[in-house]
């Protein structure tokens, strides 16, 4: 509810100083509309942690963008390696394959 109130202050806050693309907005609001129905079912055939360890790794991508854009296109694909890297770390680990991981913190 909070995170609501604010967003229509800023909201107001923004339509007595800019201009707003309606088209523009109308869209993201259908994509967000459809990403949302599209969530739903995803929650009925994949477990929720499931979800949000693909989100997670999904935020991470998106970082590497991000950093590519904001600061320098190595910083963005040195980034996007390691989070690759750990990708696979995790997969192999999560399978029971090679996981450098396990002297660490053994099972039992």
């Amino acid at each position: 509810m909070v995170i609501a109130m604010n967003s229509f202050a800023g909201l107001a806050g923004h339509l007595s100083a800019a201009t707003i693309d309606w088209r523009l907005a109308a869209a993201v609001t259908g994509a967000a509309v459809v990403g949302g129905l599209a969530g739903a079912r995803l929650t009925e055939r994949f477990s929720v942690a499931a979800l949000r360890i693909g989100f997670g790794w999904f935020v991470l991508a998106m970082a590497s963008v991000i950093l590519a854009q904001e600061i320098h296109p190595l910083v963005g694909a040195l980034t996007a390696t390691l989070t690759a890297l750990s990708g696979i770390l995790y997969a192999s680990c999560r399978l029971g394959y090679f996981c450098p991981l396990r002297a660490l913190y053994p099972r039992g």
